[in-house]
């Protein structure tokens, strides 16, 4: 054999992916159907021959997404705050030009490198 029979287009590639990922699923199926009865009645007698969790669930694992960076010193809006704070107008605009002075003159590096507010506070990101 040839080594560009081995090649891969991306969609080849994408098609395989999402094979593996149905069969992996459908691996789980079976599970659930026969993880107890299929049907409840309103009583807690049959809730309870139905187990807790599903099998897949039994072994999920719990994760939180935490981001922190540059765009949280002047607090306000979301991570497009270095962004926005250049298009006249905007929520970010506004409240640049309020608190820390015109865009131009009071740029987004001040936050990294460290610069005073209107108000004379010290405003630097600190990791």
């Amino acid at each position: 054999m040839s080594p560009s029979s081995f090649q891969f287009s991306r969609r080849q590639l994408l098609v395989a992916a999402g094979l593996g990922t149905a069969a992996g699923i459908l691996r789980v199926g079976p599970a659930w159907a026969t993880a107890g009865p299929q049907s409840y009645s309103p009583s807690w007698s049959s809730v309870d021959q139905h187990p807790p969790a599903p099998e897949w669930l039994q072994d999920a694992k719990f994760g939180i997404y935490y981001h922190w960076g540059v765009f949280s010193v002047p607090a306000f809006a979301s991570e497009w705050y270095p962004r926005n704070m250049y298009n006249n107008g905007s929520g970010e605009n506004n409240h640049h030009k309020s608190v820390y002075g015109d865009p131009s003159v009071w740029p987004y590096h001040n936050f990294i490198n460290g610069a005073r507010d209107k108000a004379g506070n010290w405003v630097q990101f600190a990791p």
